[in-house]
């Protein structure tokens, strides 16, 4: 998530791919913190405001975008840089400011403003350029909203890219990301090579949040109006359920989207009071949220959130952009109560 606040030291948050480390950007760098036990791994780039910044599973390798005046740290520029080490192992100069960077095992994307790159992660070389918006120019293409980077979405087990394709409908697409030469399965009938795509005309309003599973064959997605998050099968592209996070359909903006490891859990956070838990999968599948966090009650006023499950068993964790992270122990599932309690909390700045 990245934070677009004058008054927040915070500039960007986001959990690995494993949801094993938490990244904090600020004003003056970036810092790592481990989630089990919480405590701060290593920081860098101190001098330079952050602008975005990626870590490689739980790997000492980053992507870091910065957002200062200096040319060499402007939006403009992607560092991939080896944190054990301390040195920069690749540098890459853009025309246009860089709305996004994603890792997976096989690949480096880099999300522009009109275009997303596509780069293979061993050689940095890249394979791929896509249109975000169909039938449409980067000259003409609307601007992107400022966490257009946190949409887009990598599968981290599969060579599956989503984002949205529409800046009006809530048209998301799914691309495959297959080297040509391998016989690793996509999805669809197309043919065999990079960026072979499907569309899924998942909402009537702009889409604003993503998450794949661990294994790529579900897709979650949000739209502009909060209030309803759909399951898809990115196999088939049917939907397989959709979860109400509003019984009374008040707005709200979706900042997360999380599966659990089973792929049978969803926590969605947003701007609303209320983090919420579905069980999209087995006895338990509901349409409305089996567990919830009250922030509210949680004296807890932060409305800029990112959720994720724990390494812990039944436990959600919530990094806020003041400065505060949080770990939440789930109720039983099917009990009559639906409060997480809160288990710890700690601060990702000022250390």
């Amino acid at each position: 998530m990245q934070v677009n606040d004058p008054k927040k030291d915070i500039t960007f948050l986001n959990f690995n791919q494993t949801n094993a480390c938490l990244i904090v950007g600020t004003k003056a760098g970036y810092s790592l913190w481990r989630t089990n036990p919480f405590d701060q791994c290593t920081r860098g780039f101190i001098e330079h405001p952050i602008h975005l910044c990626e870590m490689f599973f739980s790997t000492s390798l980053l992507a870091v975008v910065c957002n200062d005046k200096d040319e060499n740290f402007t939006p403009r520029v992607l560092y991939l840089y080896n944190t054990k080490i301390d040195q920069v192992i690749c540098l890459l100069r853009f025309n246009e400011d860089i709305q996004g960077v994603k890792l997976n095992q096989q690949h480096l994307v880099v999300i522009l403003r009109a275009s997303i790159i596509i780069y293979t992660l061993e050689k940095i070389e890249p394979v791929c350029t896509l249109d975000i918006f169909f039938n449409q120019t980067p000259q003409s293409a609307p601007d992107l909203n400022p966490n257009r980077h946190s949409i887009a979405v990598l599968c981290p087990q599969r060579p599956l890219l989503a984002y949205p394709c529409d800046p009006i409908r809530g048209s998301v697409c799914i691309a495959r990301l297959n080297d040509p030469s391998s016989s690793a399965p996509g999805i669809g009938d197309d043919e065999e090579t990079y960026g072979s795509y499907q569309v899924i005309e998942a909402h009537d309003h702009p889409v604003t949040a993503l998450a794949f599973n661990r294994d790529g064959d579900k897709l979650a997605t949000a739209s502009a109006h909060g209030t309803i998050v759909r399951i898809w099968d990115t196999n088939t592209r049917k939907m397989i359920t959709e979860v109400k996070r509003s019984k009374v359909g008040k707005t709200a903006t979706i900042h997360s989207l999380c599966f659990s490891d089973d792929g049978q859990l969803l926590v969605v956070s947003s701007s609303s009071k209320t983090v919420h838990i579905f069980c999209i999968e087995g006895e338990r599948k509901s349409e409305t949220s089996v567990a919830c966090i009250y922030l509210e009650k949680e004296n807890i006023t932060e409305r800029m959130n990112i959720a994720s499950f724990s390494s812990e068993s039944n436990y959600i964790q919530l990094a806020c952009a003041d400065g505060n992270y949080y770990h939440f122990k789930m109720p039983a599932l099917g009990s009559s109560n639906k409060k997480c309690e809160k288990a710890s909390s700690a601060k990702v700045l000022g250390n």
